[in-house]
């Protein structure tokens, strides 16, 4: 709190720091949407960057297309090289269907990070669309289905303008077990209650982004708490729908997986 303190005490910028208990990360994003006094929100986590004209690209394309949301590229960078790849000011915009972010995000063809939207903020009050703060993991994950399902379009500005910091150790690399099965049980009951669009399906969204959660875990656990991982959240049910993913190299771990856990932990620390 002292670094943004020191940081903003010469700035000119009208700025609001919020002190409360340390209730997680979705309590904290909670809190700023309802203190936000301006037309739009948006989530930048502490340790990550972006790029000069990030907000400046977002903010034109929402404005200019009347739009509730927009988002852009991002990279996951690491320690040592924050900075990533270099973004050019005049990136490409476009406006797309629901259905197309839909299909997008499922088969990470073109993926979404909650840090890189802008919201305009009457639109999340009036559907209140807020984090879940039962969730200490994953709440990105379950906040952007329920988001995707309440917009018709969203605006898309092709630059990474978002550079993603990756922690070894963090909670993204080694949840703990408790955070993941919660995560479950909510996005589970997420899915179960969302009207898809065209031949997405709940089931669909449920076992891609389950195999993602066990790839996550298995790159940053050790083989033991992957295995009592993987055996306590009963992971062959959870993956039984991954066949309707249409990558291949997903269906391909996955059935690896099924077959031999060992195998999979240790691919995946290699990916």
């Amino acid at each position: 709190m002292w670094i943004a303190r020191n940081l903003l005490s010469s700035s000119t910028v009208a700025h609001q720091i919020i002190e409360q208990e340390n209730r997680g990360l979705p309590s904290a994003r909670n809190a700023g949407i309802h203190a936000a006094t301006g037309k739009y929100v948006c989530f930048i986590d502490a340790d990550d960057m972006i790029s000069d004209c990030h907000l400046g690209n977002l903010f034109e394309l929402a404005e200019r297309e009347g739009l509730e949301f927009a988002f852009s590229g991002f990279e996951y960078t690491r320690a040592n090289h924050r900075q990533g790849s270099r973004v050019s000011p005049s990136a490409a915009s476009s406006v797309i269907d629901v259905g197309e972010i839909q299909r997008g995000h499922l088969y990470r063809d073109r993926c979404i990070h909650c840090c890189a939207l802008l919201l305009k903020k009457e639109f999340l009050e009036q559907e209140e669309l807020y984090f879940n703060e039962a969730l200490r993991f994953g709440e990105d994950a379950e906040y952007l289905w329920r988001l995707l399902n309440r917009v018709e379009k969203g605006g898309y500005v092709s630059s990474r303008s978002y550079k993603y910091l990756i922690h070894d150790g963090s909670l993204m690399s080694s949840p703990r077990l408790d955070y993941v099965e919660r995560f479950f049980h909510e996005f589970g009951q997420t899915v179960s209650r969302q009207p898809f669009a065209h031949q997405i399906t709940g089931e669909q969204v449920f076992a891609r982004v389950s195999f993602g959660i066990f790839h996550s875990f298995a790159k940053g656990a050790d083989w033991e708490s992957a295995k009592e991982m993987l055996k306590k959240v009963g992971y062959k049910q959870k993956l039984k729908n991954i066949r309707k993913v249409k990558d291949v190299r997903i269906r391909a771990l996955s059935g690896l997986m099924r077959v031999s856990p060992y195998l999979f932990w240790k691919i995946a620390k290699l990916l």
